[in-house]
């Protein structure tokens, strides 16, 4: 076993198992650690290629028998 070198844990059950596991960050220690970056980070911006050109999807034109399982 890997001892748990954390300040938090969460405790959880997962079937008949009881797992400890270092708790996650929050959405708040993530910002957190964002402002901490220096200024100078991508100062010169974000080279990003243009989003791809989708067919826009109709959930509608999906027939209810398509999407019913059977099991038996």
């Amino acid at each position: 076993m890997t001892p748990i070198a954390a300040d938090k844990i969460e405790i959880f059950r997962r079937g008949d198992e009881i797992v400890l596991r270092e708790k996650p960050y929050s959405a708040l220690a993530i910002f957190e650690a964002l402002s901490q970056l220096p200024e100078e980070f991508i100062a010169e911006g974000r080279s990003d290629s243009k989003p791809q050109e989708r067919e826009f999807f109709d959930s509608r034109k999906i027939s209810t028998s398509q999407n019913t399982s059977h099991t038996e």
